[in-house]
């Protein structure tokens, strides 16, 4: 949708126009200095930032208050609420108390006047959601007594997203055991326990995983008495409860395929005793041969096989003729993709050339694209187009491929900094901002090899060519794209080629904001663009350029607020605020894991995850 678009670039001008407006050519990047040791000078800068950080989290907070639309005040709260825990949990608890009672009466508005708007019914369900995770960082045992109290009275208002009903409340309060495993694994225990009478979902088998790396017993018994739990389920009709099963066996036996949990707990015993593993075996086998419609669940056993003939050998011959029965009824082609899934993730080119002329139609054009790839990876660039030139016979699509290719050629040849090889390329780019890409990716090698003239020269060349005004999003992100290089070399530079683009983004906002509104409160309501409404793209920017933030904000924190004060929306600014202080006030954290202070509204990170073939 094109207002996401505009989303997506408010997110991200952010920390580009940030990263422009200081120098800094000898800071650290934020992990290195969260482990190097701090000077007393080094801990005095630290504590100043975060002073100053502290009293622009007031300020947001104040403009929070004036905001008309109550899910964004109530977003604010919680943030805040995150971030201020660790320095003043009195008034973090007083945050989230209003937030709670926010929250409340919205879920008590929400029954008559959402009713116009089905899509923005899920916002009250989300932001309890949003609530009671950031609450269960610092006080899990009260993140449960608020789980319960805002329970909503009935479950006819509380699912029109993913989940519905008390399905979504009961994958509410099984993810939220699995959050709290990690730092108090008897709590997480106790209250996996106390939901299974209601029910399984995927959340459980994520407790497990945590639960085994801080106690192999907890997570042993949650995982026997989620075997029980089945055992009074219909697998063949209720699919959760099925892939729930299959992803046991599946961690219990520590199967090669189980690639979407990681536990470092690889070389302790099995979470199941072998009774329980007969059990669960017998079960999903069960359900496979009584289902004569759901062919995926046939198939999805056929790389347990070797697993299932230790707890269920007299069912093999059975289980063996319904995977045949059913690879003949689809002429192979899902059995072949189970079967060749390995060859395509981390097959040689050797092997995805032999699997393609054995593969269904469909996909032979796919295994030899990837093929080529490999070849490409391993600098092979004429071996990559000999493969696509000889197997690929759809003219467009050996076209497509073929410049895809040189794309990718010319990128890794950028990235190492090879300019003459990249320029030979560069001509045959069709657009100006494809160019700009290349140019930038050969700056930045320049960069690595301190070559700063250099570098300077190729993001002068690339400037040249997206100096005008922006007609498009493609020309917007190239000009980002310049900004952020010269970012590191010159910051004059970048500040005055994004000044322009900043009062563009305005324009655009206000455009985006007006139509948003006249055709859907999704994304503005009470005339305020919905914070709700950037939560897709938000662990993108914590992702990629809060460091880069940080790290402006620490070189220079008044001018970084005062161009994140360029924004005209209060809304947007108060975003835009509360970026920078996250970047500042949240500790480092890796790259899955959301910091302090993010709202992430319907987060559910999944560890088990369904595996249709």
């Amino acid at each position: 949708m094109v207002f996401q678009r505009f989303i997506c670039l408010l997110i991200i001008s952010l920390a580009i126009i940030s990263s422009s407006v200081a120098q800094r050519p000898t800071a650290q990047a934020p992990t290195e200095q969260a482990n190097a040791p701090s000077s007393p000078e080094q801990q005095k800068a630290q504590q100043e930032l975060e002073r100053k950080a502290l009293v622009l989290l007031d300020e947001v907070l104040s403009d929070a208050k004036v905001f008309r639309n109550t899910e964004n005040r109530v977003i604010i709260k919680i943030a805040a609420a995150d971030l201020l825990w660790p320095r003043n949990e009195a008034r973090a608890r007083t945050l989230f108390k209003e937030a709670a009672n926010n929250l409340s009466e919205l879920v008590s508005a929400s029954d008559e006047s959402a009713v116009a708007d089905i899509p923005f019914l899920d916002n009250p369900v989300e932001l309890r959601r949003a609530l009671v995770q950031a609450l269960a960082r610092h006080d899990p045992q009260w993140a449960r007594d608020l789980l319960r109290s805002t329970r909503p009275a009935t479950t006819a208002t509380v699912g029109r997203g993913r989940a519905s009903g008390a399905d979504s409340e009961l994958q509410l309060e099984q993810s939220l055991a699995s959050q709290i495993a990690a730092n108090d694994p008897k709590q997480a225990l106790e209250m996996a326990e106390q939901t299974l009478s209601k029910g399984v979902s995927y959340e459980l088998l994520n407790t497990v995983s945590l639960l085994m790396k801080k106690d192999r017993e907890a997570a042993a018994r949650l995982a026997g008495k989620i075997v029980t739990k089945l055992q009074t389920e219909n697998l063949s009709t209720n699919d959760i409860a099925f892939h729930t099963s299959l992803n046991l066996l599946r961690l219990a036996t520590k199967s090669a395929l189980f690639t979407q949990t990681k536990t470092d707990a690889t070389d302790a015993p099995t979470i199941l005793s072998q009774q329980e593993l007969r059990d669960l075996t017998e079960l999903i086998v069960a359900a496979v041969l009584s289902n004569s419609e759901k062919t995926y669940a046939a198939l999805s056993l056929k790389p347990l096989l070797p697993e299932i003939e230790k707890y269920a050998p007299a069912r093999i011959p059975q289980l063996r003729q319904k995977i045949a029965d059913v690879e003949r009824a689809t002429g192979g082609r899902r059995g072949i993709d189970s079967s060749l899934r390995e060859v395509m993730q981390s097959g040689t080119v050797e092997a995805l050339l032999e699997a393609a002329p054995k593969a269904p139609r469909e996909m032979r054009d796919y295994l030899y694209q990837r093929a080529a790839t490999k070849a490409l990876e391993q600098g092979d660039a004429d071996r990559a187009r000999t493969i696509i030139n000889d197997n690929i016979s759809d003219p467009a699509m050996r076209k497509y491929i073929t410049a895809e290719i040189e794309r990718q050629q010319m990128m890794q040849a950028a990235s190492e900094g090879k300019m003459d090889q990249t320029r030979q390329m560069l001509a045959r780019l069709r657009t100006n901002e494809e160019r700009v890409v290349v140019l930038t990716q050969l700056a930045l090698a320049a960069m690595a090899k301190n070559e700063k003239k250099i570098a300077l020269a190729l993001l002068d060349e690339a400037r040249s060519m997206v100096s005008n005004r922006a007609r498009n999003f493609a020309q917007l992100g190239a000009q980002f794209q310049v900004a952020r290089g010269y970012a590191r070399l010159d910051a004059a530079r970048s500040l005055a080629m994004l000044e322009p683009v900043v009062e563009q983004l305005n324009e655009l906002i206000a455009a985006g904001a007006l139509l948003g509104g006249f055709f859907s409160e999704q994304f503005v309501k009470d005339d305020e663009i919905q914070l709700a409404s950037m939560n897709s793209f938000l662990p993108m920017f914590t992702g990629q350029y809060a460091a880069d933030l940080n790290a402006v904000a620490r070189e220079d924190f008044d001018r970084t607020k005062m161009v994140a004060d360029r924004f005209q929306r209060i809304e947007v600014r108060t975003l835009a605020r509360l970026l920078i202080i996250q970047s500042i006030l949240s500790p480092p954290t890796p790259a899955n894991v959301i910091p302090p202070g993010t709202f992430m509204l319907g987060s559910e990170p999944m560890v088990i995850m369904d595996e249709r073939p």
